[in-house]
């Protein structure tokens, strides 16, 4: 009978391990699992604040674009203006050129003119 109270006794341990060991797995399973919803609900966290992070940056460009189009038909009516500007210069130039060739002749001639009279 000794015998059998060992065997029983062995058999009593080993399953007290046994249930040790499937409690121990348990709790481990538990701890994953709770780890990888705090970890799934950090990585959501940082997705929504990267959103927001793109979308304020995404304003950002789209004011930089209007500014750069402002700024871009800006230079264009400046180019304009100096384009027109030449060509008014040129002609201011020709007209006081004309003008003064007309008034030297006129200087030059009136003495013959009066002289002949």
């Amino acid at each position: 009978m000794e015998r059998g109270s060992a065997a029983a006794a062995a058999a009593a341990a080993a399953a007290s391990t046994a249930a040790s060991a499937a409690a121990a797995a348990a709790q481990a399973v538990n701890q994953a699992a709770a780890s990888a919803a705090t970890s799934h609900a950090l990585v959501q966290r940082d997705l929504g604040k990267m959103e927001g992070q793109i979308g304020a940056m995404k304003e950002r460009i789209g004011a930089l674009v209007d500014e750069s189009n402002k700024t871009t038909q800006a230079l264009t009516e400046i180019n304009l203006t100096l384009s027109e500007a030449k060509g008014g210069w040129k002609m201011f130039l020709m007209v006081g050129g004309f003008s003064a060739a007309i008034g030297g002749l006129i200087a030059k001639f009136i003495p013959f003119l009066m002289n002949r009279g």
